[in-house]
């Protein structure tokens, strides 16, 4: 039974106040976790993560597109 769990992340990401980042995760390159959002799964490079269902997991190119 694993105890310790192992939080990886990678260059230049950003965690916002109040976000979550629960068990063996691993947060690629140029993330960015939004405020209040809750991350269980791997994250790619270049993601951005929000509580907002529609916009989960996006990636920034998908972002700069809808401004």
């Amino acid at each position: 039974m694993c105890l310790y769990y192992y939080i990886k992340i990678g260059n230049n990401v950003t965690i916002y106040a109040g976000a979550s980042v629960l068990g063996n995760v691993f947060i690629g390159d140029n993330c960015v976790i939004g405020s209040n959002a809750f991350v269980t799964t791997d994250l790619k490079e270049n993601t951005v993560v929000t509580i907002e269902p529609e916009q989960k997991h996006l990636s920034k190119s998908d972002m700069e597109r809808r401004a």
